[in-house]
């Protein structure tokens, strides 16, 4: 798969609320308002910064644990890196998958 069609995975991946949220960090922290925005787009932008930072490895390395799920929600802690703070998302089923109910923050920089 290219480039892109990872990024649209990625982005299918998140509810609406989720893309919008990662659509609105990357407009606002980037200063950009002369795009057409779109998850993908925010997302490209997210993991180019984060290569230019010297972090994209720590960013793919994510750690998963501590599900806690019920029906139709579910939270699961997350891990950038193997020294990285540790957060909290949300996942939300929707038509029978689940997905990132709200965007993750970026990775912090060391």
């Amino acid at each position: 798969a290219d480039g892109n069609e990872s990024l649209s995975d990625l982005c299918d991946f998140m509810t609406e609320e989720a893309r919008q949220q990662t659509v609105v960090y990357m407009k606002r922290s980037s200063g950009i308002v002369d795009v057409e925005w779109t998850c993908e787009k925010a997302m490209a932008l997210m993991f180019r910064r984060a290569r230019l930072a010297g972090t994209l490895k720590r960013t793919l390395q994510m750690e998963l644990f501590a599900p806690n799920a019920g029906e139709d929600h579910a939270t699961v802690s997350i891990r950038f890196g193997e020294k990285g703070s540790i957060s909290t998302i949300s996942l939300v089923r929707e038509d029978g998958e689940w997905k990132l109910g709200s965007a993750p923050s970026p990775a912090e920089e060391d």
